[in-house]
């Protein structure tokens, strides 16, 4: 499973309406605006005080890191999420 794949379905796990249901968020991802699809999940989940694990969030910041933005963020939520645990 690529990583897109991996937290849109994290997210259906933890959000509703789910993520793969959001017409817009799809539409990011066929455009290849993936980065963008992430951080929109990740924060929804973030908003619920719901991470992923700090593997996944490793992967993440691996997989776009040529994307500040998103990496940035992901560096912030591991850090977060290692208070929070």
């Amino acid at each position: 499973m690529n990583i897109i794949d991996k937290v849109f379905a994290f997210g259906d796990q933890h959000l509703t309406p789910r993520p793969s249901d959001d017409e817009v968020l799809r539409f990011q991802v066929e455009i290849y605006e993936d980065a963008a699809a992430i951080i929109s999940i990740l924060s929804l989940l973030q908003e619920q005080g719901v991470y992923p694990d700090a593997e996944t969030l490793r992967e993440i910041a691996a997989e776009y890191e040529g994307f500040d933005d998103l990496t940035e963020y992901v560096d912030e939520l591991l850090e977060e999420s290692m208070t929070v645990a």
